[in-house]
């Protein structure tokens, strides 16, 4: 039997590609997860498996091209969002490709980028050159590899590619097409005593050796004092705090007498907040929208609600009372505001009154930020995410109730490029395919 999977690429194509898995990847094959494969004659991309199917032997299945690797152990998204990206495609006549490009941050989607390289043992200094490709060669002698970028700059034009296949041709660059990850974990350095300095006499020995360099003595001393009460030594903190240089640093780890590690830190840590629950007293009005919002989340079949009020009218406790009522059930639950209302003011707000687990999605975080909070996403980590409409993408897993906030704001409709969706109609479609309750303001 044949492993094949039907992988939707980040393209705008009207249909997926079919790639066959090697014995090894069979059984990891599942729906949801990212595969790279490639794709024309040197590309390499980023799919995602839409579906697996296992065949018998075909003669048509020998021409189809192997996964070149798979990259998640764990589904990335629920096959219900598949779903949902096909609906995008359908209704707002683009690709699902398209829909998968919008939906993943890039730190996601690793693509190939290409590369130039020279032949191992080229005497290129005997060759007859021109000027260009003397200035490429060179720089290819001091550095092994070069991006097109840094080969365009070389060269100062806009497309090296032809004169890069004319040389490739004659033997002269290897063109190769290496996969770029363009997201990297947020390490932090901290100093530490190594395991053989935790030994009273081996530290004795390197303070009397230390005696003629103050600040060597200085720095050790301090991750000496921060080891025996419990707490870390942040490098560039500790650097600072003492007024030494990072080549201070560098000695005592050359000499043994530290150590450096690094430790990978949640980005998000920086938009902190400070958790003070207030008990809400609902006025009559509210009391009564609340009530009637409830009547009909229970009515079959579930239909959208919309609460209408002006600026200032209170919706917000309304909204607070229902989401509390979906954490409590173990749910999650997406908030979606316009980018213009969704300030600090109301972040702080929600976030104040929830609790920790208030995620927060816009525009202004760069794409490994965004990266990390879909994965806190997708790992339960967020029980509420805050977001504009590029949120409804987020891979929730027990979604319990969507808020559109300021419904009617133009917004929430994307223009360019595709898919040129709406995210409060996306919301009502995936609140039905999902059966979890729409609250529109």
């Amino acid at each position: 039997m044949e492993t094949i999977v039907e992988v939707i690429l980040p393209l705008a194509v009207k249909s997926g590609f079919t790639y066959r898995c090697r014995e090894d990847q069979a059984e990891r094959a599942e729906p949801g997860k990212r595969v790279l494969v490639s794709f024309g004659k040197r590309k390499i991309y980023t799919g995602l498996i839409r579906s697996v199917n296992r065949v018998g032997l075909a003669e048509s299945v020998d021409r189809l091209k192997y996964v070149e690797e798979i990259l998640d152990e764990q589904p990335l998204i629920h096959p219900s969002q598949i779903d949902l990206w096909d609906w995008i495609s359908f209704y707002y006549a683009c690709t699902p490709g398209e829909v998968f490009k919008a939906a993943l941050p890039m730190g996601l989607k690793p693509e190939s980028a290409l590369s130039v390289k020279m032949p191992e043992d080229l005497a290129w200094e005997q060759l007859e050159l021109d000027d260009k490709e003397f200035l490429l060669m060179e720089a290819l002698s001091i550095q092994n590899t070069l991006s097109f970028k840094e080969v365009s700059e070389i060269w100062q034009v806009i497309n090296p590619n032809p004169r890069l296949k004319t040389m490739a041709a004659r033997g002269l660059v290897i063109l190769a097409q290496e996969v770029q990850d363009t997201y990297k974990p947020k390490l932090k350095s901290y100093l530490q005593l190594p395991e053989k300095m935790q030994d009273e006499e081996q530290l004795r020995l390197a303070f009397d050796s230390l005696s003629r360099a103050p600040s060597q003595e200085n720095l050790l001393m301090r991750v000496v004092a921060d080891y025996y009460q419990d707490k870390t030594s942040p490098k560039s903190e500790t650097l600072k705090e003492l007024g030494l240089g990072s080549q201070v640093a560098k000695v005592l780890i050359e000499k043994g007498y530290l150590i450096e590690e690094k430790v990978q830190v949640d980005r998000l840590e920086l938009y902190g907040y400070k958790h003070h629950p207030q008990k809400i007293t609902l006025n009559q009005d509210q009391e009564r929208a609340l009530a009637e919002i409830k009547q009909y989340f229970g009515k079959t079949p579930l239909k959208p609600v919309l609460l209408h009020g002006v600026t200032g009218s209170g919706k917000t406790h309304v909204y607070l009372e229902l989401i509390k009522e979906q954490l409590a059930q173990g749910k999650q639950v997406l908030y979606l505001l316009p980018e213009i209302t969704l300030t600090k003011q109301i972040i702080d707000r929600v976030k104040s009154e929830l609790g920790e687990k208030v995620g927060v999605y816009h525009s202004r975080f760069n794409d490994r930020e965004r990266v990390e909070i879909w994965q806190k996403v997708r790992k339960g980590d967020y029980d509420v995410v805050i977001g504009v409409r590029s949120a409804i993408f987020l891979p929730f897993q027990k979604l319990g109730l969507i808020v559109v906030d300021e419904e009617h704001d133009q917004s929430f409709k994307q223009h360019e490029p595709a898919p040129r969706y709406n995210a409060r109609d996306v919301a009502i479609y995936y609140g039905f395919k999902e059966k979890c309750p729409v609250i529109l303001g």
